[in-house]
C-alpha cells in the first residue's frame, strides 16, 4: 500500500464543483457516530469571500474543502484519522501513485447545470479544463484495487435522498440513512 502502513478505512467524497459534495459531507457527518470530518474551515472562509450575491447562499450548510487541495493524496492522506471523511479534488486524483483502502463517493451532475450554478455563485467562468482532468483522475481511481467507488447523481441526491443514503449504508458507509436523507434540502438544485 505504498507508505500507508497499517492504515484503516478512510472515506472520500470526490466531485466537480457544484455537484453536491459539501451536502454529502454534511449529511454523512451528521448521520454518523463513526466518521471524523477532515476539512479546512479557513479554506471555507476563502470560498465564502468569492461568493458574489449576498442573497444567494449556494452552500447553506457550509463548504467542506480539503486541507490540501493541490497536493497528491500520498502527501496528506496519512494525516487523515481512522474513519476520516474528506473531500478530493481533480489535482489530488491526478498526482497520486497509490491509495490506502478507502471508500469513495463520486458525484455527477449535468454539465450545463454545474456551469450555471458555478457562474451564479461566483460570477466567473467555470474552469472547464478541469472536467477532462477529472475524468482522467476518476479513471485512475477506478483502476486502483484499494478504492471502492460509489457514484451518486446530483439529481438523485436531491430527488430521492432516502434511496441514495440507504444504498450508501448498504455498501458499508457508517451512516444512518434516515438521518442523512433528512439533511438534504429538496430546493438544493440552485442555478
Amino acid at each position: 500500500m505504498g507508505g500507508f502502513g497499517d492504515y484503516k478505512m478512510i472515506y472520500i467524497i470526490a466531485g466537480m464543483y457544484r455537484t453536491g459534495t459539501s451536502s454529502l459531507m454534511h449529511a454523512c457527518l451528521t448521520a454518523s457516530e463513526t466518521l471524523v470530518g477532515y476539512y479546512s474551515l479557513e479554506a471555507e472562509q476563502i470560498i465564502r469571500n468569492k461568493e458574489v450575491d449576498e442573497t444567494h447562499d449556494p452552500n447553506p450548510n457550509g463548504y467542506y474543502p480539503p486541507y490540501f487541495p493541490l497536493r497528491s493524496f500520498s502527501e496528506w492522506l496519512p494525516l487523515v484519522p481512522e474513519n476520516g471523511l474528506t473531500k478530493a479534488t481533480v489535482a489530488n486524483l491526478l498526482t497520486t501513485e497509490s491509495m490506502p483502502p478507502c471508500k469513495m463517493i463520486v458525484t455527477r451532475r449535468n454539465t450545463q447545470e454545474m456551469i450555471l450554478s458555478w457562474e451564479k455563485s461566483f460570477g466567473t467562468p467555470f474552469p472547464e479544463k478541469q472536467i477532462s482532468e477529472y475524468e482522467v483522475g476518476l479513471a485512475l481511481a477506478a483502476s486502483d484495487p484499494n478504492i471502492e467507488i460509489t457514484t451518486i447523481s446530483f439529481d438523485d441526491l436531491v430527488s430521492t435522498p432516502e434511496t441514495v443514503f440507504a444504498d450508501l449504508a448498504a455498501s458499508g458507509w457508517p451512516i444512518d440513512p434516515v438521518i442523512a436523507a433528512s439533511t438534504i434540502d429538496p430546493d438544493l438544485k440552485r442555478f
